[in-house]
Protein backbone atom coordinates (compact mmCIF):
# COMPACT_ATOMS: atom_id res chain seq x y z
CA UNK A 1 0.00 0.00 0.00
CA UNK A 2 1.65 3.27 -1.17
CA UNK A 3 -0.62 5.50 -0.81
CA UNK A 4 -1.57 8.11 2.21
CA UNK A 5 -4.47 7.36 4.20
CA UNK A 6 -7.11 9.75 6.28
CA UNK A 7 -8.64 6.50 7.14
CA UNK A 8 -7.93 2.73 6.63
CA UNK A 9 -9.98 0.10 7.85
CA UNK A 10 -8.19 -3.42 8.28
CA UNK A 11 -10.71 -6.74 7.80
CA UNK A 12 -10.44 -9.70 9.55
CA UNK A 13 -9.00 -12.34 7.63
CA UNK A 14 -11.52 -15.50 6.67
CA UNK A 15 -9.30 -17.79 7.91
CA UNK A 16 -8.84 -16.10 11.38
CA UNK A 17 -11.47 -13.21 12.61
CA UNK A 18 -9.19 -12.20 15.42
CA UNK A 19 -6.30 -11.44 12.82
CA UNK A 20 -6.32 -8.50 10.19
CA UNK A 21 -5.64 -8.99 6.35
CA UNK A 22 -3.74 -6.65 4.11
CA UNK A 23 -5.43 -8.04 1.19
CA UNK A 24 -8.87 -6.71 2.38
CA UNK A 25 -9.93 -3.20 3.40
CA UNK A 26 -11.24 -0.17 2.75
CA UNK A 27 -10.43 3.71 3.36
CA UNK A 28 -10.32 6.96 2.43
CA UNK A 29 -7.46 9.16 0.99
CA UNK A 30 -6.52 12.54 2.03
CA UNK A 31 -7.55 13.31 -1.34
CA UNK A 32 -11.05 11.98 -0.65
CA UNK A 33 -11.02 9.11 -2.63
CA UNK A 34 -11.94 5.73 -1.37
CA UNK A 35 -10.01 2.80 -2.13
CA UNK A 36 -11.38 -0.76 -1.63
CA UNK A 37 -9.29 -4.29 -2.08
CA UNK A 38 -10.78 -7.98 -1.66
CA UNK A 39 -14.18 -6.86 -0.84
CA UNK A 40 -17.85 -6.70 -2.68
CA UNK A 41 -17.05 -3.52 -4.68
CA UNK A 42 -13.84 -5.03 -6.75
CA UNK A 43 -15.87 -8.24 -7.39
CA UNK A 44 -18.00 -8.81 -10.72
CA UNK A 45 -20.16 -11.04 -9.22
CA UNK A 46 -22.00 -8.95 -7.08
CA UNK A 47 -24.29 -6.56 -8.86
CA UNK A 48 -23.84 -2.43 -9.42
CA UNK A 49 -26.77 -1.89 -7.27
CA UNK A 50 -24.96 -3.17 -3.70
CA UNK A 51 -21.85 -2.04 -4.87
CA UNK A 52 -22.74 1.68 -5.29
CA UNK A 53 -24.24 1.17 -1.94
CA UNK A 54 -21.22 -0.41 -0.38
CA UNK A 55 -19.32 2.70 -1.70
CA UNK A 56 -22.13 5.10 0.07
CA UNK A 57 -21.59 3.02 3.05
CA UNK A 58 -18.34 3.61 3.29
CA UNK A 59 -18.16 7.00 2.11
CA UNK A 60 -20.82 8.27 4.84
CA UNK A 61 -18.73 5.86 8.02
CA UNK A 62 -15.29 7.42 6.77
CA UNK A 63 -17.18 11.67 6.07
CA UNK A 64 -16.09 12.37 9.61
CA UNK A 65 -12.57 14.50 10.44
CA UNK A 66 -11.65 12.09 13.34
CA UNK A 67 -12.64 8.79 15.16
CA UNK A 68 -15.28 10.01 16.96
CA UNK A 69 -16.75 11.56 14.55
CA UNK A 70 -16.62 8.07 12.56
CA UNK A 71 -18.57 6.26 15.34
CA UNK A 72 -21.31 9.22 15.63
CA UNK A 73 -21.87 8.15 11.50
CA UNK A 74 -22.88 4.28 12.50
CA UNK A 75 -26.35 5.71 13.26
CA UNK A 76 -26.14 7.12 9.65
CA UNK A 77 -25.01 4.17 7.96
CA UNK A 78 -27.59 1.88 10.24
CA UNK A 79 -30.90 3.99 8.44
CA UNK A 80 -29.07 3.69 4.67
CA UNK A 81 -29.31 -0.42 5.30
CA UNK A 82 -32.78 -0.16 6.40
CA UNK A 83 -33.57 2.47 3.92
CA UNK A 84 -31.38 -0.34 0.95
CA UNK A 85 -33.69 -3.01 2.59
CA UNK A 86 -36.79 -1.27 2.01
CA UNK A 87 -35.79 -0.36 -1.89
CA UNK A 88 -35.34 -4.10 -2.36
CA UNK A 89 -38.36 -5.07 -0.75
CA UNK A 90 -41.01 -2.90 -2.69
CA UNK A 91 -39.40 -3.15 -5.91
CA UNK A 92 -38.08 0.47 -6.58
CA UNK A 93 -34.40 -1.10 -7.85
CA UNK A 94 -34.16 -1.41 -11.42
CA UNK A 95 -33.57 -4.84 -12.47
CA UNK A 96 -30.79 -4.07 -14.70
CA UNK A 97 -29.14 -2.31 -11.76
CA UNK A 98 -29.23 -5.99 -10.13
CA UNK A 99 -27.70 -8.02 -12.75
CA UNK A 100 -24.78 -10.26 -11.98
CA UNK A 101 -21.65 -10.88 -14.13
CA UNK A 102 -19.78 -13.91 -13.96
CA UNK A 103 -17.17 -15.57 -16.39
CA UNK A 104 -17.99 -19.02 -17.31
CA UNK A 105 -14.87 -20.67 -16.86
CA UNK A 106 -15.28 -24.24 -18.24
CA UNK A 107 -17.65 -26.19 -20.76
CA UNK A 108 -19.33 -28.36 -17.91
CA UNK A 109 -19.95 -28.02 -14.29
CA UNK A 110 -20.54 -30.97 -11.86
CA UNK A 111 -22.66 -28.22 -9.57
CA UNK A 112 -25.19 -26.66 -11.02
CA UNK A 113 -23.88 -23.06 -10.13
CA UNK A 114 -26.30 -19.61 -10.97
CA UNK A 115 -24.13 -18.76 -13.93
CA UNK A 116 -24.14 -22.36 -15.26
CA UNK A 117 -27.40 -22.48 -15.01
CA UNK A 118 -27.80 -19.15 -16.75
CA UNK A 119 -25.26 -20.77 -19.68
CA UNK A 120 -27.51 -23.81 -20.29
CA UNK A 121 -30.60 -21.73 -20.19
CA UNK A 122 -29.02 -19.36 -22.88
CA UNK A 123 -27.85 -22.39 -24.58
CA UNK A 124 -31.40 -24.17 -24.57
CA UNK A 125 -32.69 -21.31 -26.45
CA UNK A 126 -29.94 -20.79 -29.08
CA UNK A 127 -26.62 -18.68 -27.67
CA UNK A 128 -23.42 -20.28 -27.72
CA UNK A 129 -21.18 -19.18 -24.76
CA UNK A 130 -17.48 -20.70 -24.51
CA UNK A 131 -15.54 -20.70 -21.75
CA UNK A 132 -13.76 -17.17 -21.25
CA UNK A 133 -17.37 -15.39 -21.71
CA UNK A 134 -18.77 -13.30 -19.23
CA UNK A 135 -22.74 -14.80 -18.27
CA UNK A 136 -25.37 -12.08 -16.95
CA UNK A 137 -28.28 -13.53 -14.75
CA UNK A 138 -30.86 -12.12 -12.16
CA UNK A 139 -31.68 -14.23 -9.36
CA UNK A 140 -35.36 -14.81 -9.41
CA UNK A 141 -36.06 -17.82 -6.54
CA UNK A 142 -32.25 -18.61 -4.96
CA UNK A 143 -33.96 -21.19 -3.02
CA UNK A 144 -36.65 -23.37 -5.28
CA UNK A 145 -36.29 -26.91 -5.45
CA UNK A 146 -35.28 -27.22 -8.87
CA UNK A 147 -31.91 -25.09 -9.68
CA UNK A 148 -32.76 -24.06 -13.62
CA UNK A 149 -35.51 -22.18 -11.32
CA UNK A 150 -33.14 -20.06 -9.35
CA UNK A 151 -31.72 -17.32 -11.78
CA UNK A 152 -32.92 -15.93 -15.34
CA UNK A 153 -30.73 -15.08 -18.07
CA UNK A 154 -30.46 -11.30 -18.38
CA UNK A 155 -31.04 -11.97 -22.26
CA UNK A 156 -34.01 -14.16 -21.70
CA UNK A 157 -35.26 -11.97 -18.89
CA UNK A 158 -39.07 -12.29 -18.86
CA UNK A 159 -39.98 -8.95 -16.45
CA UNK A 160 -40.70 -11.85 -13.53
CA UNK A 161 -39.70 -10.53 -9.98
CA UNK A 162 -36.50 -10.52 -8.42
CA UNK A 163 -35.51 -12.88 -5.39
CA UNK A 164 -35.93 -9.81 -3.08
CA UNK A 165 -34.08 -11.96 0.09
CA UNK A 166 -31.29 -13.14 -2.19
CA UNK A 167 -30.43 -9.63 -2.99
CA UNK A 168 -31.34 -8.58 0.68
CA UNK A 169 -28.58 -11.11 1.87
CA UNK A 170 -25.96 -10.15 -0.90
CA UNK A 171 -26.37 -5.93 0.60
CA UNK A 172 -25.68 -7.58 4.30
CA UNK A 173 -22.83 -9.46 3.15
CA UNK A 174 -21.85 -5.72 1.93
CA UNK A 175 -22.61 -4.03 4.92
CA UNK A 176 -20.85 -6.22 6.67
CA UNK A 177 -17.35 -5.81 5.12
CA UNK A 178 -17.63 -2.18 6.07
CA UNK A 179 -19.06 -2.80 9.12
CA UNK A 180 -17.87 -5.69 10.75
CA UNK A 181 -14.99 -3.83 12.64
CA UNK A 182 -17.47 -1.57 14.23
CA UNK A 183 -19.70 -4.39 15.60
CA UNK A 184 -22.04 -5.67 12.79
CA UNK A 185 -23.89 -8.15 13.40
CA UNK A 186 -26.54 -9.06 10.11
CA UNK A 187 -28.28 -11.47 12.96
CA UNK A 188 -29.73 -7.69 14.19
CA UNK A 189 -31.80 -7.14 11.00
CA UNK A 190 -34.49 -9.13 11.46
CA UNK A 191 -36.99 -10.58 8.28
CA UNK A 192 -40.22 -10.76 9.90
CA UNK A 193 -42.75 -12.33 7.07
CA UNK A 194 -46.61 -11.12 7.51
CA UNK A 195 -49.64 -11.81 4.83
CA UNK A 196 -49.66 -8.98 3.14
CA UNK A 197 -45.53 -7.94 2.91
CA UNK A 198 -41.91 -8.49 4.31
CA UNK A 199 -41.04 -6.04 7.12
CA UNK A 200 -37.67 -5.90 7.77
CA UNK A 201 -36.53 -4.19 10.73
CA UNK A 202 -33.07 -3.63 12.77
CA UNK A 203 -32.55 -3.99 16.26
CA UNK A 204 -29.44 -2.17 16.81
CA UNK A 205 -30.81 1.20 16.14
CA UNK A 206 -31.06 1.74 19.63
CA UNK A 207 -27.37 0.96 20.13
CA UNK A 208 -25.54 3.01 17.83
CA UNK A 209 -22.73 5.29 19.45
CA UNK A 210 -24.15 9.20 20.18
CA UNK A 211 -21.11 11.00 20.54
CA UNK A 212 -20.50 10.72 24.73
CA UNK A 213 -21.06 6.59 23.69
CA UNK A 214 -18.06 6.60 21.38
CA UNK A 215 -15.83 8.92 23.23
CA UNK A 216 -16.48 6.04 26.51
CA UNK A 217 -16.35 3.55 23.98
CA UNK A 218 -13.00 4.57 22.72
CA UNK A 219 -11.42 5.28 26.43
CA UNK A 220 -12.46 1.69 27.02
CA UNK A 221 -10.42 0.57 24.21
CA UNK A 222 -7.37 2.38 24.83
CA UNK A 223 -7.20 1.37 28.28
Amino acid sequence: MDRIYKFLVLLPMKTDKNLCSTKRYYGKLLDGKLDFKGIEYRRRDYPEYIKDFQAKLADKLLSGNNIVEVYENLRICYKMINQAINELEENKIPVKKLIIKKILRRSNYRILAAHYVAALQLKLNGYNLIPGETVEFIYVNSRHDNPMMRVQAWKLYDGRSYDKRKYIQLLLDAAESILIPFGFNRRDFTIRISQKNLELYSSKNNEIFSKDEALSFLSEKQA
